[in-house]
């Protein structure tokens, strides 16, 4: 599995009755349960595709006109994805159980490649020295919401190399 499949599986989790509940808001918000298999194949799919997109729009417009495009296209993909909500939760039983950081991050590990949580570790740890010297340079604030952030996101990916360790020691990925 890739990327967008880790991403993608953090917003959902089986219950305790063994159904698929989604999740849209993660661990800020209540879960969706899903009719069926197939319906369960179809909203997951809608939720990767729409990452697929989205992230990659607010990067790109981030990178290449600055951070009021990024904010532009943030600001659309919410309405958007808003929007899709109303439909795609049309109808759907609210599941009375909640989703925790580490369900969804166990979740996402299983479906992130090993390679690619390497990989984002060291960049986030990259984002963090970089930080930490745009700070030293001057600008304190700028630098040291970078280091926090990606100190943070580092420590989650690390936390997933964890947990992805676990599930090949226990044979579940």
């Amino acid at each position: 599995m890739g990327y967008f499949d880790g991403l993608t599986d953090a917003a959902f989790k089986t219950d305790q009755q063994g159904r698929k509940v989604f999740y849209p808001w993660g661990v800020l918000g209540k879960g969706y349960i899903t009719r069926d298999e197939a319906h369960y194949q179809r909203l997951r799919s809608k939720i990767k595709w729409t990452y697929i997109i989205s992230l990659p729009a607010i990067i790109i417009g981030q990178v290449l006109y600055g951070w009021k495009i990024a904010v532009l296209f943030a600001v659309m993909y919410t309405v958007w994805y808003l929007a899709m909500l109303t439909l795609w939760l049309s109808g759907l039983e609210i599941s009375g159980e909640k989703i925790t950081v580490a369900e969804a991050r166990r979740n996402s590990a299983r479906s992130h490649n090993r390679a690619t949580l390497i990989f984002l570790t060291v960049v986030s740890v990259l984002f963090v020295i970089m930080g930490l010297l745009v700070a030293l340079g001057g600008k304190v604030w700028l630098g040291l919401l970078t280091a926090v952030f990606f100190g943070g996101c580092g420590w989650m990916i690390f936390q997933m190399l964890r947990d992805k360790a676990k599930q090949r020691r226990e044979g579940e990925g």
